[in-house]
């Protein structure tokens, strides 16, 4: 980068650079020391200067920089991972601020939105320092920070937003500040009585009130999950304000009842818990509700009396005689889920 007009005779003279392409000025006369500011000014001419006879004035230089760009991808970040998995969309018309301090001293203030693919590009940036913030969708929260194993496809921003400290040099083109956001889900529904035990919401059948029920699991941040819940008077529940993950649901059986065997193959109506009350392998997704898991509950039923000795043959149960011991007596039938029954 050095140059050199030698030979010269003494008079006055100014020097102008041409800017390779794609090159812009620095701020000329920063600093204290001559020798090593740039003195060009914002076309590349140079103050002029007078040489005497055999001066050597070696101060005259040029500092040239290429602007700079940063960006890359807001995502809707469906199981709250903090990693962009395949088939997870942008998130468009989200809106970015950019601020700082540029080379030259001067505070930048810049925004600009996401694409309809949630891409977005800050361009012609002064090298420096700099913070991108979003201002978030109404609704969505922002996912884990640095997640994963690659800058290219984790989220680097704080949970309010903001993506910090960001260090650009000439010509750089960083596109690597990504950003997840997600919505919260809700699962739940019914907890009812189970008349006739089939399994199924049949018309009639009631909710249970004020049955407990637990859900447990992993988020998407990786964080286990214990909540606790009540059915109200007409027996729903719900969970609600989720992060995505894979949860279980377990109901506690209120004294006397038994859970319904599952309906298999039913998407609603049915219901899911197995025998011990277990509602398991659920996945929520960003901005899921997911109101298809109910828990139908029955009491059990009892039949039978008196095998007695009737003594006069009437038929009937009179004072004085006796129940028969020993004496083997056979259910059968079919009970409401098609089962056959000998008992």
């Amino acid at each position: 980068g050095f140059y050199t007009f030698t030979t010269l005779a003494p008079g006055v003279y100014t020097v102008t650079v041409t800017a390779p392409d794609g090159y812009v000025f620095s701020q000329p006369n920063v600093g204290s020391d001559p020798t090593r500011e740039s003195d060009a000014d914002a076309t590349g001419v140079m103050s002029s200067t007078t040489l005497a006879s055999g001066d050597e004035d070696l101060t005259w230089d040029a500092g040239l920089y290429r602007g700079a760009a940063l960006g890359d991808r807001v995502w809707n970040d469906l199981n709250a991972n903090g990693v962009q998995d395949a088939g997870e969309p942008g998130v468009p018309d989200v809106t970015l601020t950019l601020t700082g301090v540029d080379g030259f001293g001067t505070t930048v203030s810049l925004t600009t939105t996401t694409d309809v693919n949630g891409i977005y590009t800050f361009t012609k940036l002064v090298p420096g320092v700099y913070t991108v913030t979003a201002t978030l969708p109404d609704g969505y929260a922002v996912t884990t920070r640095n997640a994963g194993s690659s800058d290219a496809n984790d989220s680097d921003a704080t949970t309010s937003g903001v993506i910090p400290a960001i260090m650009l040099t000439s010509g750089q083109t960083d596109l690597t500040w990504d950003l997840g956001l997600f919505q919260r889900a809700t699962l739940g529904d019914r907890v009812w009585d189970d008349l006739d035990a089939n399994g199924r919401q049949d018309a009639d059948e009631p909710g249970l009130p004020a049955v407990t029920l637990t859900l447990t699991g992993v988020d998407g941040f990786g964080r286990t999950v214990s909540l606790t819940t009540t059915t109200d008077a007409t027996g729903i529940y719900t969970f609600t304000n989720l992060v995505p993950g894979v949860y279980t649901v377990t109901v506690t059986t209120p004294d006397g009842y038994v859970v319904t065997q599952p309906t298999i193959g039913e998407a609603t109506g049915n219901s899911d818990a197995d025998a011990s009350g277990v509602m398991t392998g659920i996945t929520l997704t960003s901005g899921q509700t997911d109101l298809t898991w109910d828990a139908g509950l029955y009491r059990g039923a009892s039949l039978g009396n008196l095998v007695w000795d009737d003594t006069n043959g009437n038929g009937v149960q009179n004072s004085g005689e006796n129940g028969i011991a020993d004496v083997l007596v056979t259910l059968t039938g079919v009970d409401s889920l098609g089962a056959t029954v000998s008992l």
